[in-house]
Parts: C-alpha cells; sequence; structure tokens
C-alpha cells in the first residue's frame, strides 16, 4: 500500500495539474489525498487531470472561497472503499481489508490558533468513529516538536496539545526517513518546518512488515509531497523457507518421499544430501501453490459458503446434504484457523505460546517487529553520508566486506613458538569414528522445529518429520 499526502497549493491552473499528474503517476500509488485545492466545485474532467482519468474515484471536502479543500482520489482497481465521512478540516474513506476494514482520514489543519481546538475536537471525534485500524494523514498546519522548526521555534499551546494529541490517542508517529521538514517558505532565510505527517494506531500497523514515511521532490507546491509506504522493500528473490504448517498437510510428507526417489545426484553422500535439499525446494514450491493454497483465500471460501448455508435456514429447513456440509465447513475453518497459528506462531519466534494460545494483535505486532529489526532503511558511511537509495545501499554494504575481507599483506601468521595441548590416542579416535544413529537422532531431534539450522530454509521441524529419507 502506498498513499501519498501533498499540500498542492491550489488546482486551478492547468500547467499545475499537469505536474502534479506526472509526480502522481511515477509514483505508483494506491490513493492520494491532496490539501487546498482551493475549489469549491470539483468535476469529474477536474479531477481526471490531477492523477487518473479512468479506473478512479473520489471524495472531497470543498474549499471555502479561495482557501482550503480536501479530496481523496483511489485507484478503484486496487483500493475497494465502503463509507466515507466529511468533517470541516478532514475527509475520512472506510477501506476494505480481507475480511474487515480499516479507516484512512486525510487532514488540513487550522492555520489560525482559535480554530484547532474544533480541528482536534473533530480528530478525537473520528478516532471513537473510525476505530482501532485507523491512518490520517495530511497538513496538520502545526509542529509537534520545537525542533521541527527552523529557525528553533518555541513550545506553544498548539505544539503541547498536538503533542497531547497523539499521545492520549496512542498514535504512532514516524521519523521521516531521508528529510527532516516539509515546508520552506523559499525566502533567502527561510523558515522550514516539519508541518505534514502520517499517523497510525497500532493495530493498523500489525502485520505490516515495513512501513516507510518519506518525501518526494517539491516541484510545484512550498510543501513537499509525503509518502507513506507499506510495502516491503525489494532486495531480489525471496529466499525459501519452509512453512511448519505444511508438515500437517496429508500428503506432504508421501509427496516429499517420492520426489526425494526421484531426484538423482552422484557424489559423496554429504554433496548428494545437500544437491537433493536444494532440488526438493523447487518441488514442494509448485506443490505449495497447486496443493496446499492461498489459506487467506481459502478461508474467505469457506467463510462465504458457511454465511450462505446460514442465510437458507433463515427461510426454510435444511436438508441432510446442507447440514453437513456446514459440519464439514466448520471443520476445514477450524484447520485453516489452525494452519495460520502455526505459520503465526513460527514468524513471531516466540516459544513460550502454547497451541490455540494466541492472541492475533500481538502475533502482527511481533512479526512486524522482527521484520522491521531486519530490515535495512539506511546506513551511514565513515564519511558520515547518509545512503538511504536501495541500490547504494547494496553497494556500500558488497564494498565494505569486499575491503573488510581483502589481503592487505603477503605475510602469514607464525606459529612456531605457540605451544600446543595435545589429546590421547583415545580421545582422537573416538572423536574420529563413524556417527551413530542415536548420537545422530538425538542432534536432530533437539533441534528448535521453529527454526532454520543453516541457509537451505529447511526449519529443524522438517527433518524430524522425514529422518528416514537421508538413511544411505
Amino acid at each position: 500500500m502506498k498513499i501519498v499526502s501533498w499540500n498542492v497549493r491550489g488546482i486551478g491552473s492547468g500547467r499545475k495539474r499537469g505536474v502534479i499528474k506526472e509526480n502522481l503517476l511515477k509514483m505508483r500509488l494506491d490513493f492520494v489525498v491532496l490539501q487546498e485545492t482551493k475549489k469549491e466545485i470539483l468535476e469529474e474532467k477536474l479531477v481526471g487531470s490531477l492523477w487518473k482519468a479512468r479506473n478512479r474515484s473520489w471524495v472531497a471536502l470543498p474549499a471555502e472561497g479561495r482557501s482550503g479543500g480536501i479530496i481523496i482520489i483511489w485507484d478503484v482497481r486496487g483500493v475497494r472503499v465502503r463509507n466515507s465521512l466529511v468533517g470541516r478540516f478532514s475527509v475520512s474513506i472506510e477501506v476494505e481489508e480481507g475480511d474487515g476494514s480499516w479507516w484512512f482520514t486525510g487532514v488540513y489543519g487550522p492555520n489560525d490558533y482559535r480554530e484547532r481546538k474544533e480541528f482536534w475536537e473533530e480528530l478525537y471525534g473520528l478516532h471513537t468513529i473510525c476505530g482501532p485500524k485507523w491512518c490520517l494523514g495530511g497538513d496538520f498546519n502545526v509542529v509537534r516538536f520545537c525542533h521541527e522548526k527552523y529557525p528553533l521555534g518555541r513550545r506553544t499551546r498548539s505544539v503541547r496539545q498536538f503533542d497531547e494529541l497523539i499521545r492520549e490517542l496512542a498514535l504512532k508517529d514516524l521519523a521521516l526517513h531521508n528529510a527532516s521538514f516539509t515546508w520552506s517558505n523559499f525566502r533567502e532565510t527561510p523558515v522550514k518546518c516539519r508541518l505534514d505527517r502520517f499517523l497510525f494506531t497500532e493495530e493498523w500497523g500489525a502485520g505490516k512488515s515495513d512501513i516507510r514515511q518519506e518525501t518526494g521532490s517539491r516541484t510545484c507546491s512550498d510543501h513537499m509531497p509525503l509518502i507513506l509506504d507499506t510495502s516491503p522493500v525489494s532486495w531480489g528473490p525471496t529466499p525459501f523457507r519452509l512453512e511448519n504448517m505444511w508438515l500437517g498437510h496429508s500428503s506432504f510428507r508421501q509427496e516429499c518421499e517420492k520426489w526425494w526417489r526421484e531426484i538423482e545426484v552422484e557424489g559423496w553422500e554429504s554433496y548428494k544430501i545437500m544437491e537433493k535439499l536444494r532440488a526438493l525446494k523447487e518441488y514442494i514450491k509448485v506443490w505449495n501453490k497447486e496443493i496446499f493454497g492461498d489459506t487467506r483465500i481459502i478461508k474467505k471460501e469457506v467463510v462465504d459458503k458457511i454465511d450462505e448455508i446460514d442465510k437458507k435456514e433463515e427461510n426454510r429447513q435444511l436438508g441432510d446434504g446442507e447440514r453437513e456440509l456446514r459440519v464439514r465447513l466448520r471443520n476445514q475453518l477450524e484447520e485453516i484457523t489452525f494452519k495460520e497459528m502455526v505459520a503465526w506462531r513460527q514468524k513471531m519466534k516466540f516459544r513460550w505460546i502454547k497451541e490455540w494460545d494466541y492472541n492475533s494483535a500481538m502475533f502482527h505486532r511481533m512479526v512486524s517487529y522482527w521484520r522491521n529489526k531486519n530490515v535495512i532503511n539506511r546506513i551511514i558511511r565513515e564519511d558520515e553520508l547518509v545512503l538511504t537509495d536501495q541500490r547504494e545501499i547494496v553497494n556500500e554494504i558488497v564494498s565494505f566486506y569486499e575491503n573488510l575481507y581483502k589481503e592487505t599483506s603477503t605475510g602469514w601468521w607464525d606459529f612456531e613458538e605457540i605451544n600446543w595441548g595435545s589429546i590421547s590416542v583415545e580421545r582422537a579416535e573416538w572423536l574420529e569414528r563413524p556417527f551413530e544413529e542415536e548420537e545422530i537422532k538425538k542432534a536432530v531431534f533437539g533441534c528448535d522445529r521453529e527454526k532454520s539450522p543453516g541457509p537451505d530454509g529447511f526449519t529443524g521441524g522438517f527433518f524430524p518429520r522425514l529422518l528416514g529419507l537421508f538413511k544411505g
């Protein structure tokens, strides 16, 4: 999901709308909220000149005279909107997501401190209406901290009230990824502020692997476009990771044994196992797509079928076949839910959670924590230059480790004066003896079933289930 908020300072000029449209199309957005449209009446043709002429819908707050005005435009192919609300300082839409929904609010805060009390009250009210999954963004026309203004400002009543609102509503306020300010007055000695931001509840952010807030190019306004991106950073092909929920499928073990017999590799035993595991991954990937399927899609289909039968029961008596089908569907739904729990438990990396004793919100929060922890959004070079571009980060990491492990001298370590200890002949023979089967079993069954013991992606739960494959 990618959302853009931009105070464009008016959309009356055709040339300016062309610049706005060019910038928005480059960003590949799901929806955009624009502030200060300065238009009391918005027509289809005008809206089409801002972003897309087709496959879009919109809802707007008209301007008052030649000031204010908010519009949210979305791509109907990827965003489904159930409801919308228009306030005095905001426009809100309810977006469908899976079996539920979440709310987004685009805001344009008043510049007059006397109107800010009404603005805060509107936001408090929207928090109650929109529920736990809520994201809001726009031009708040106030900073949260003194350091968000240059030259350094003082902590005014509006600044304190804004900070209190964020704290009381428990909203997440991410740092800007690539800038410190979003607005400038462009003077010789400029005043710069961070007036634009996105805020969201913890429930809205749960389950999103990487949430970034960054600015775009300031091309036709004194405000920078602000981008909220929840799509994961692409670092290349996703490595194979065995899902423990696959192990519970009735055909998984049988299929693995069949594939293992079909794979032929020549060489010494360890090499054969390594290459067979590499080939086995490809079989499992195909099996996952064709047999196991996407649990989210299957779950929705099952729930829809149960609802359909329940609605029939309201108008007439169900037949024996329909009642039996509902029982089977409920059992299938329970099985799918259990698989999802196994998958989230594996991703969350907690070991003390027992089966069925879990909280979905906590699972999502912990998965987000681990994913965010593993994402490199920026690095600081030795010369203190900050890199945020993905390609520059990759090149810098490769260069760093190439230099780290590069041989810088032709000298070798001298071990002549080291007094080496020695072990007995019996101990040496014991260490060199062939591995015993019980010793191997103890090591394999002692592995954590949720973790992968190596870079091949097979978890500790895979090897005990299929230990027979590796017997030569």
